[in-house]
């Protein structure tokens, strides 16, 4: 059997083991791990691959039973680089398998992967750290959306916009990434900017700490970013003063929405980071009560940031065609298209079954001056200037826009006098 080109090219860029040889090691650490007991007679221990990301390397483990008509499969990620530390700083391997034991002790109604098992060390046939978790069923969203009828379409939404409402209810008063207890305890949150596990406090306590204002976490990233790029290409001259101006640029935009009041009373919840469709799996004919949304995946990057961040609108439920038809890579990140009506009353009828079910927190920050907060926000997590650019001349826009709409109420002010 061909390689599929996507396995193979993935396997090339990051200099992996062959898959061929590969899911050898896989089969022990099956036979070893999850199936010690399977009898050879009447079992069949089956390795096969899933497209991986940068940060993962993907397999499945399957068992057949004779006489059993469903197999037992588990998904197995192996970190690409185990000792990497992810975009934000400090995604591990613990903390991808702290966030999602989170999930399941806190938000056990959201469906995400259960962890089976884990190992941090090396001693294993892999030769690496991994986590083996539970196989979701359902297919990618990505490639049956188009497919979905309207009454489906619409269950969808609502589903999503309750796993929005959970997330945006889920609360803490300081900023940072789950991380697991030390033993057996409490989750911990280690907190941004630093997100360092030996910082790390008892999430209850994060709960009912004094907040940290939104703000200071903008400047403080926005900071740590700016120094560490700086520092890591020896920037001197032009080169430090366009970048040290970049960064600049973002911090007075946000100090100019603290000024004017959008940040008070923004709170920080869980936030996924990567909200979109090729995360998301879907039952394209569920039966009569079962749900639509089967799975949301990739929680790597999970994080409890302002509570704007995970009010991102999924503009896509409600202008598919749109967003699957841009030659924009980056589209699937602009919620531009959030402000605008849909056009069909079929499309309407989406997106109001979504916001109704993702409830007030996300009715007040899902509007533009929050999709503005989030460019700086996005910014100061990835450093792409050139995405972030477009909102200063916006912001530039709305405050003029906002500035209009106060003299105009002077004026009507000063008619009444």
């Amino acid at each position: 059997m061909a390689l599929h080109s996507g396995f193979l090219s993935s396997t090339l860029e990051h200099g992996h083991e062959p898959f061929e040889t590969f899911q050898l090691k896989a089969h022990a650490f099956a036979k070893r791990v999850l199936w010690p007991r399977s009898n050879r007679k009447t079992t069949v221990l089956a390795i096969g691959r899933l497209p991986g990301g940068s940060y993962n390397r993907i397999i499945t483990a399957t068992r057949y039973v004779r006489g059993q008509v469903d197999p037992v499969r588990y998904i197995i990620r192996i970190p690409r680089d185990d000792n990497a530390f992810l975009a934000g700083g400090t995604l591990e391997l613990d903390k991808e398998v702290a966030i999602l034991r989170f999930l399941r002790k806190r938000l056990p109604e959201i469906p995400a992967p259960r962890v089976v098992k884990f190992d941090m060390t090396h001693g294993n046939e892999f030769g690496r750290k991994h986590m083996v978790q539970t196989y979701l069923p359902g297919e990618s969203i990505l490639n049956i959306y188009t497919d979905l009828p309207h009454p489906a379409r619409c269950q969808l939404a609502t589903e999503l916009g309750g796993v929005y409402r959970r997330m945006l209810e889920t609360r803490t008063n300081v900023p940072g990434v789950i991380v697991l207890p030390a033993g057996v305890g409490q989750f911990r949150i280690a907190p941004y900017p630093n997100a360092n596990p030996a910082d790390a406090i008892n999430f209850k306590d994060a709960v009912k700490a004094e907040p940290v204002p939104v703000l200071q976490l903008i400047e403080a990233l926005l900071n740590k970013r700016r120094d560490d790029l700086t520092a890591r290409i020896h920037a001197t001259g032009k080169t430090l003063q366009a970048i040290t101006g970049r960064y600049a640029n973002a911090i007075k935009m946000a100090q100019e929405m603290a000024e004017a009041g959008h940040f008070d009373d923004v709170d920080y919840c869980l936030f996924h980071i990567d909200m979109l469709p090729r995360n998301m799996l879907a039952d394209p004919n569920p039966a009569p009560g079962a749900p639509v949304l089967t799975g949301i995946i990739d929680w790597d990057f999970a994080r409890f940031f302002p509570s704007f961040m995970a009010a991102k609108p999924p503009h896509w439920l409600w202008v598919w065609d749109q967003y699957v038809d841009s030659d924009n890579d980056d589209d699937e990140n602009d919620d531009h298209l959030a402000d605008d009506t849909p056009e069909s009353a079929q499309d309407r009828e989406v997106k109001l079954a979504f916001e109704q079910a993702a409830g007030p927190i996300y009715a007040r920050f899902s509007g533009t001056v929050y999709r503005l907060a989030r460019r700086i926000l996005d910014f100061a997590v990835t450093g792409d200037y050139a995405d972030f650019e477009p909102a200063l001349a916006e912001w530039s826009k709305y405050k003029e826009g906002m500035s209009s709409e106060q003299d105009g109420d002077d004026n009507d002010v000063d008619e009444q006098e």
